[in-house]
């Protein structure tokens, strides 16, 4: 971008705002109308431009912030073709389509008095163990049983 100018700039009251809205910078945008002064298309003109820029200097794919084989073994396997093939569609997809949340109900009172009947078999003492560990368990072996789910994929 540009260095920003000192003039006074030359907008109506309804183009700040507009500007202020999307967070343009009214400095950096030059008019297209008498005098230079700036109207909601300059505006709309500036954010696509700048929009494009950004685009492609992030066009190029993310470095990997980590090492992975720090938390365990790796294992690589290649792509399946349809998944390669399917990968862009499913980019746009979740970039066009509205998400939705689903939420389900579970019965949990059996663990409820499995939990609270816990007790430290050699001093009788009442253990307190929180539904936070029958979870994480419960998610460690799904991780297991779906590899998948467990995975990155290596963008080179």
């Amino acid at each position: 971008m540009s260095e920003k100018k000192i003039t006074k700039i030359n907008a109506s009251p309804k183009a700040r705002k507009f500007a202020r809205e999307l967070g343009a910078d009214l400095h950096l945008i030059d008019g297209s109308k008498r005098e230079g002064r700036i109207n909601e298309e300059d505006i709309k003109k500036f954010i696509k431009k700048s929009l494009s820029e950004k685009l492609q200097i992030n066009s190029e794919p993310p470095k990997q912030e980590y090492n992975h084989s720090e938390f365990g073994a790796i294992y690589e396997k290649p792509i399946p073709r349809i998944k390669k093939i399917a990968g862009p569609h499913l980019q746009k997809s979740w970039n066009e389509i509205p998400h939705v949340t689903h939420h389900d109900e579970a019965d949990i009172t059996e663990m409820e008095k499995f939990r609270k009947s816990l007790r430290d078999l050699y001093t009788g003492e009442k253990i307190s163990v929180t539904p936070l560990t029958f979870i994480i368990k419960a998610v460690v072996k799904a991780l297991k049983d779906y590899p998948n789910f467990n995975s990155s994929l290596d963008l080179e």
